[in-house]
């Protein structure tokens, strides 16, 4: 190839890693629901914006959780040439925040889709009764 010492730094752009796409993939769709969750909640004040909220903090926690699987299953293979210090803590502890936060967060925001059930029951129970 005439320009092969040119193109040599592009190769590994042309290597597809399924593990990337589907992190890039499940980011975007992820973000998106946060957007609409921000819009809903805020703008619009719309009553399903718990529900779009509850979604997306347990994308958010799968996602993460499938990172851990990931790394256990390949036998620590992206992570493990660290040592152990340093995987607590640049790995174990910022991955386990995105796991804790965002439980906490699916905790309230399915607290308030309960209490919206609740409340909408004893509305139709009311309605029956006329």
């Amino acid at each position: 190839m005439l320009l092969g010492p040119l193109y040599h730094p592009f190769l590994p752009h042309e290597q597809t890693n399924s593990r990337v796409l589907h992190a890039a993939l499940m980011n975007l769709i992820e973000n998106t629901l946060n957007i609409v969750y921000l819009y809903l909640a805020h703008i619009a004040e719309s009553p399903i914006a718990p529900l779009v909220g509850y979604v997306s903090v347990h994308l958010t926690v799968g996602k993460t959780l499938l990172y851990w699987a990931q790394e256990y299953f390949c036998g620590f293979c992206a992570i493990g040439h660290n040592k152990l210090s340093n995987i607590l803590l640049f790995w174990v502890f910022p991955n386990g925040l995105w796991i804790v936060v965002p439980s906490l967060i699916g905790y309230t925001l399915g607290k308030q889709l309960v209490q919206q059930l609740y409340v909408a029951h004893e509305v139709s129970k009311k309605s029956k009764k006329k």
